[in-house]
């Protein structure tokens, strides 16, 4: 027959193979009072192991722990990921929302149940470094009764083996 056509329907790309180790970038929701705790304020490790995918959607096995000031979260469970980016879990905290990766970077928001509804960003890959502290330095040790510096602070010993009070004047005046 003329002007017949054939059309092939295509299966449903997988969704994206989350497995790996992602660390916590940030975190908001319900269980911080919706403020958003960046490291190292808040500190955080997320283990995926996802199964090879069925059609548009794939499950896995994940653990979770979140440290942040009065706030510790442990959990594992089972998760299930869908091509339109849609993110299910069951475990001691269990939630529906989406997820976002690109690149390396894992962002999940949990919308239901509202007690669990948060947000939080996840960087696959090595640990982050610790935090630098701003003003500390080495120390740098003088003399007997040299002054000593450390991040920017000056340090003196005042007493029998230090400088007299009356040389410490002249640095003030």
């Amino acid at each position: 027959m003329e002007g017949r056509a054939e059309i092939t329907v295509l299966p449903p790309p997988p969704p994206p193979d989350l497995t790996g180790t992602y660390f916590l970038e940030n975190l908001a929701g319900t269980s911080t009072g919706g403020v958003l705790l960046t490291r190292p304020t808040v500190s955080g490790t997320l283990e995926l192991a996802q199964e090879a995918p069925s059609g548009d959607s794939a499950t896995g096995s994940y653990e979770v722990n979140i440290m942040a000031p009065a706030l510790t979260i442990a959990d594992e469970g089972t998760f299930t990921v869908c091509t339109d980016g849609s993110w299910r879990q069951t475990g001691e905290v269990s939630g529906e929302g989406m997820y976002a990766i690109p690149g390396d970077t894992l962002t999940l928001a949990i919308a239901e149940p509202e007690t669990a509804s948060s947000r939080t960003v996840w960087v696959m890959g090595a640990p982050p470094p610790p935090p630098a502290r701003a003003g500390m330095g080495e120390p740098l040790a003088g003399a007997r009764g040299a002054p000593l510096f450390f991040g920017g602070l000056f340090f003196m010993r005042i007493g029998p083996s230090g400088p007299s009070r009356e040389a410490l004047r002249g640095l003030t005046e």
